[in-house]
């Protein structure tokens, strides 16, 4: 987990190697195990040379989700502020809060989607994030899952979450440019709209 004080050394290393990540993983399902290593490499080099815990682990995953559920009262360095943020984030891509009927499997998908959001809400991402979608958010975790399966191991698990915090990035980018389009094309339409009721009002009246 990415700490708010820790987070200006990591960011640039964190998009470098997320990068990384995106252009080496294949685009078919055929991965050999040959080629796994090169990952492994890719998040021990981070965390050695910076001195900083990018390792996502289970036990980590797990004192986050307590936290944001509000069943632990601290974690590292994230503060209530922080909490009530990532909550409210969270509540409108419809996945907050949990319920006791949820099976295990669905409890573990919302342990990685809360995780993955809280990296986004530590990282310049968090000025979009109250603008994306369910739908696009869901999408993006479903088609990171077709390409790993994060239940097998730790190691698994910080592949998928590369990739997938990865595909994320490049959605809210997207979606900024798509707003700007869309903004500049309501105004245009708007202006359009008023000026045609003039005329009509002149020309009538």
């Amino acid at each position: 987990m990415i700490t708010i004080e820790k987070y200006g050394l990591y960011q640039s290393k964190f998009e470098k190697v997320t990068n990384e990540l995106a252009n080496e993983r294949p685009t078919s399902d055929q991965q050999t195990t040959s080629e796994r290593p090169q990952y492994n490499n890719i998040y021990n080099n981070i965390n050695n040379n910076n001195n900083i815990n990018t390792i996502l682990n289970y036990t980590r995953l797990n004192l986050l989700f307590n936290y944001l559920i509000n069943k632990n009262k601290k974690f590292e360095n994230l503060k209530e502020a922080d909490r009530e943020s990532i909550v409210a984030i969270l509540k409108r891509l419809d996945i907050y809060p949990v319920s006791e009927y949820m099976t295990e499997e669905r409890i573990y998908d919302l342990k990685v989607q809360y995780w993955a959001v809280t990296e986004l809400y530590l990282s310049p991402y968090k000025i979009y994030l109250n603008d994306y979608e369910r739908d696009d958010f869901i999408f993006r975790f479903l088609k990171a899952k077709k390409y790993v399966d994060y239940t097998k191991s730790e190691q698994e698990l910080n592949h998928f979450m590369g990739y997938f915090i990865k595909s994320l990035q490049t959605d809210l980018k997207k979606w900024k440019w798509y707003k700007s389009r869309r903004n500049r094309w309501v105004i245009k339409v708007n202006y359009n709209f008023v000026f045609i009721i003039l005329f009509i009002f002149i020309f009538y009246f």
